[in-house]
């Protein structure tokens, strides 16, 4: 999925095509959503999901009910208020309609890493693979990183990551593995 200011600015350009904006002209709505505690700004890569500079933070328990609250108590009163003067079939598909469209693919592709484990296994992964390397489990069991883990966790860590359950309660693979064992970041 590509970046959220990225969207948001090529759903509005394909909207309006009289008027063409950037990412960050939707800057704004980051730092409201910054302030109210649902995005973290800093330069570390950490998210495969940003706004700009602003990387997706919230509580591991939050569930579906709770992103359809701050959806309608949060969001939408941001949309109208900067929508305003315009008639409602502007502000409906302008601002509503891609914004619905995405909470779902946000919520859909956001999962929840609740082992710090899994994470560190994750980032060691992606880095490899971003060098060429893809390495098997035997392989993170001997880094260095891993010391003090026994091989079991080592072990368990990646098999959660082949399933992570995501915002909506989907599944998700987050991990692959090819026939000989080699394990490549899908994220």
């Amino acid at each position: 999925m590509e970046q959220v200011d990225r969207y948001i600015s090529k759903m509005w350009n394909e909207i309006n095509t009289s008027t063409y904006m950037v990412e960050e002209n939707f800057w704004d709505m980051c730092r409201i959503l910054e302030k109210e505690g649902f995005l973290v700004a800093d330069d570390a890569a950490v998210s495969t999901i940003s706004i700009g500079p602003f990387r997706i933070a919230s509580t591991i328990d939050i569930k579906r009910r709770d992103i359809f609250i701050y959806f309608l108590k949060v969001i939408v009163p941001i949309i109208f208020s900067k929508a305003n003067g315009l008639p409602f079939d502007q502000v409906y598909s302008l601002y509503i309609l891609p914004a619905v469209e995405l909470l779902i693919n946000l919520a859909d592709n956001c999962c929840w890493i609740k082992d710090l484990l899994q994470w560190d296994v994750l980032m060691y992964v992606k880095k490899d693979n971003q060098r060429g390397i893809y390495p098997t489990v035997n392989d993170i069991k001997k880094s260095k990183e891993f010391i003090g883990f026994e091989e079991w966790q080592i072990e368990e860590a990646i098999k959660q990551l082949k399933s992570v359950g995501n915002v909506l309660g989907d599944h998700h693979e987050l991990i692959g593995m090819d026939f000989e064992g080699r394990i490549e970041c899908l994220v």
